[in-house]
């Protein structure tokens, strides 16, 4: 799931000093943790890793004063991905409250395709999340008595189901650099 957000930055040559923004996923959490481990492992197959992550609640007020906090302490990323829309909101705002360009200082990726991405100016590059075939394949599942979840409620013998996601087109990433091994 991650894999995408790293080999949209990763593509535009934005391999170093890129940040996740949201907080670091829990054992309860399985998108959380699969777009953290997507996005680590395809930032490892480019022999790159992550400089880090701005921790804070994947919601714009609480990313805003986490990302301000972190650029006036002097830093300054490449990229950011966010774990979702609502926090790239936050840092959008913050990123450009410290005179930061979005994409030509700042490239930013973020996760969910929702209509609250659509309002970001320059317009984020956005994983999109489909609901609707999510939705479809919970009913036909339980329909079906597949993976129903056991009595502590785990995810039942089938585990995790991935469905296919597709990338919402943005401006929020800077063009490719010539001769950037990514």
């Amino acid at each position: 799931v991650g894999c995408a957000a790293a080999d949209i930055l990763l593509s535009a040559g934005v391999c170093t000093d890129v940040f996740t923004v949201g907080e670091t996923p829990d054992n309860e959490g399985v998108a959380g943790r699969q777009r953290l481990a997507g996005i680590q492992e395809r930032f490892a197959e480019r022999g790159h890793s992550l400089a880090g992550a701005i921790e804070c609640l994947w919601e714009p007020g609480r990313t805003y004063d986490a990302v301000l906090d972190w650029l006036r302490r002097g830093n300054v990323p490449s990229g950011l991905i966010c774990m979702n829309d609502r926090a790239a909101v936050g840092a959008y705002q913050a990123l450009r409250d410290q005179g930061l360009d979005i994409p030509g200082d700042v490239s930013v990726v973020s996760f969910d395709g929702s209509a609250v991405a659509s309002w970001l100016r320059p317009s984020v590059v956005s994983i999109v999340l489909p609901l609707r075939r999510m939705g479809v394949l919970a009913v036909e599942l339980l329909l079906s008595g597949q993976d129903q979840g056991g009595p502590d409620g785990d995810l039942g013998q089938g585990g995790v189901r991935l469905v296919p996601m597709s990338v919402l087109a943005g401006d929020s990433v800077r063009a490719a650099e010539t001769g950037v091994d990514a």
